[in-house]
């Protein structure tokens, strides 16, 4: 089973530990292994360039990073003011 297998998971960090999750409940579940074996099976497809995540930052809506930047700027004003 992961002698072939090659994956490459890209998306933002939200995602990125359900992705990551569920990949080690299908390898556990139909490799028959424990924790460690997991462990091991997803360090060695790493190393052998064979697991990569290309996981991006957090993704904000853009009237939370409006709403961010006015309170971040407002506090910058009130606090150069003093």
């Amino acid at each position: 089973m992961v002698q072939e297998l090659e994956l490459y998971v890209c998306g933002d960090v939200s995602m990125a530990e359900d992705v990551n999750q569920t990949l080690r409940a299908i390898i556990q579940t139909c490799g028959h292994m424990n924790t460690i074996a997991v462990d091991n099976v997803l360090k060695r497809l790493r190393e052998e360039n064979r697991y990569h995540e290309d996981i991006f930052g957090i993704t904000l809506k853009t009237a939370e990073v409006t709403h961010r930047g006015r309170v971040e700027a407002k506090n910058r004003r009130s606090t150069s003011s003093s």
